[in-house]
C-alpha cells in the first residue's frame, strides 16, 4: 500500500481524515477512513511530504556499513535474525532472499 494524499474532513468525526492510498499488487486507489495517520514510511516518507512537515534530522554520527553476502557455512541458524552489540559497535544480520544475508554493520569511527 502506498500513501497517495489524504484530506482533513471536520465535518465527519467517525473519521476526520480520508487517506488515499494505492494498492501496488492491484493498482486499485482505495479511500480509508481514518483518525490518524502515522507516518513510519522512512526518509522518504510520503507522509511527512502530505503533512508538510520538514525532517529536523542531520544524520546520525554512526559509520556504518550494509552488504548483501552469500555464507558458505554448516552453522545450522546463520540464517536466524540477531544483532550484536559491543562497546565498538555492532552489527545486525537478517535473512534476506536467495539464501543470502544481510549484513548492517556500525563501526566506531577510531577503530
Amino acid at each position: 500500500m502506498e500513501l497517495l494524499h489524504y484530506e482533513h474532513n471536520q465535518d465527519m468525526p467517525e473519521g476526520p481524515l480520508t487517506a488515499y492510498t494505492k494498492n501496488n499488487a492491484s493498482g486499485a486507489i482505495e479511500p480509508w477512513l481514518t483518525k490518524y495517520i502515522s507516518g513510519c514510511d522512512g526518509a522518504r516518507s510520503a507522509t511527512r511530504q502530505a503533512t508538510g512537515i520538514q525532517s529536523s534530522s542531520q544524520g546520525g554520527q554512526d559509520v556504518s556499513a550494509v552488504a548483501d553476502v552469500y555464507v558458505d557455512t554448516d552453522l545450522p541458524d546463520y540464517r536466524r535474525r540477531c544483532a550484536i552489540r559491543t562497546p565498538d559497535g555492532g552489527c545486525m544480520l537478517i535473512p534476506h532472499k536467495d539464501e543470502g544475508l544481510r549484513i548492517f554493520l556500525q563501526v566506531d569511527e577510531k577503530n
